[in-house]
Parts: C-alpha cells; structure tokens; sequence
C-alpha cells in the first residue's frame, strides 16, 4: 500500500469510530473496497510506528498536583479475529474494562459552570484492556513525576474507593515526603449512598429514594463528615434489633468511612 493510501485508511478509521463502519465508507470514499481487518491491521502497525515524546510544560506551574484514575467499558475489536474464521453470527467485538487517568496541575482547573470544571492543560494515561491496576498506577505515577510530584508543594488523588484504584494510591502516592491527600470522588460515592440506601430500608425503593436523596444533597453541600454522622446513625437505627442487617450495614459503610482499606 503506498504512504498515501494508508495515510487515507488511517484518516478513515479515525473518522468513522469504529472499524466496521470504515469497511462500509472505503468504497463511496476511496473507490474501492477495504476489508476492516485490513484497516485494522494498517491502524496497529502505523500507531507502532509513532513515537511519543514527553510533552513540554507549560511554564509557571508545579505548586500542586492532581492526580485522578477511573475504569470503564469499551467495547474493542477482539485480538486475533479474522474476518475469513469468523463464525454465523460471531461478532469481532466485545467489551472491556478499560482504566485512565489524568493527572494536571491544581491551578490549571478551572471552573466553568453548572459545578463542572474545565482542566486547560492535562496529561492523561491509559492501561490497555487486560492489563491490571498496577500498570495504570505505574504509568500514573511516572506522569505525574513528569510534572514534579515529587517536589510539588501539595498533591491529591482522586478516585473511587475500590481496591484497584485505592490500593495504587496507597502504594504509590500516600508515602513519603509529599504524599497526595486521597479523596473519594463524588460521583462514585453517590452510586454507593442509593445502593445502601435500599439495604437500609429492606428494598422498599420509595423510602430508600426520600432517604438518598437527602444523603445526596448533604454530601454535596455539607460535605463528606456530616454524611458520615447521618450513615452511622441510620446503622444504629435499622440495625438495632437485627445482628446480621448491622453488621451488613456496617461492611457496606466502610466504602464512606475508609477506602483505604
């Protein structure tokens, strides 16, 4: 394939998203037609191709540090698919958790309006599905050196409370010297107040909604200590008179009061 045709299959799957439909468009785009294996196969052998320099920074930063890794799903073309051995029906994609993060210095966040915020320089990282925590956490922790974690004034981390994530914290940013403040994210707090609310009211969606809802809206104005108080004493109260509600209560609250676990 000459430079010039794989620099247009290369532009073509990155602008139809998926390879699938890259497959569909090369015909009407290009004149002829492209198998999605073999836009596929051009993509991976092109992306082994480039190098990926450090980025430069920007000047006038460094005082603090923000540090930021979440998962999710995507859904990606299975390695080792052929289009020629796929079976009736057989898709050549399937899903996969995928961990990111992001780590920027804390006066390049800006806020914007509705509570979100704007981060106008990042240097964002990801673990290739398949790989575990410890790889994100690595690359993670090399990034933000890059940016001067090690000598910065003050630094946080920030992400959900589950082992993966929390227990890169503890070991790659919680020691030393200049160690992040780890706080849990909202977001993933307030999946966890609705999921403990229906084990609090025995399932009965409508009093576990009035109660979460409330939750809801202290943790966000009130901030995470006063939910806490509200958290125990709903423990005391609705675990009382059954031992094994307690102590089911009390496991699933450990999520708020210590992800460090």
């Amino acid at each position: 394939m000459t430079p010039e045709a794989e620099a247009s299959v290369v532009a073509l799957a990155a602008d139809a998203r998926s390879y699938a439909a890259a497959e569909r468009l090369s015909r009407r785009l290009l004149g002829f037609p492209i198998s999605d294996t073999a836009i596929n196969d051009r993509v991976v052998e092109v992306a082994g191709d480039s190098g990926m320099p450090e980025p430069p920074l920007p000047d006038g930063r460094g005082e603090g540090i923000v540090a930021e890794a979440d998962g999710w799903m995507a859904r990606f073309r299975e390695n080792g698919w052929k289009k020629d051995g796929r079976r009736q029906g057989q898709s050549a994609y399937a899903w996969h958790e995928v961990r990111s993060g992001v780590t920027y210095f804390a006066e390049d966040c800006l806020g914007v309006s509705d509570g979100r915020a704007e981060i106008v320089w990042k240097l964002p990282v990801t673990a290739f599905p398949g790989d575990d925590a410890d790889v994100l956490g690595e690359t993670l922790h090399k990034a933000a050196c890059h940016l001067g974690y090690r000598t910065c004034q003050r630094a946080c981390w920030l992400s959900d409370g589950g082992k993966p994530l929390w227990s890169q914290y503890k070991m790659r940013f919680s020691r030393g010297k200049n160690h992040a403040m780890g706080i849990l994210d909202l977001y993933h707090n307030i999946q966890h107040v609705s999921a403990f609310a229906l084990d609090l009211f025995d399932g009965d969606a409508e009093k576990a909604a009035r109660w979460a809802g409330d939750s809801k809206a202290m943790l966000k104005e009130a901030g995470g200590r006063v939910f806490l108080k509200r958290v125990e004493r709903a423990i005391r109260k609705h675990g009382k008179k059954d031992e094994a509600k307690r102590k089911r209560l009390d496991a699933a609250a450990q999520y708020f009061r210590d992800p460090r676990r």
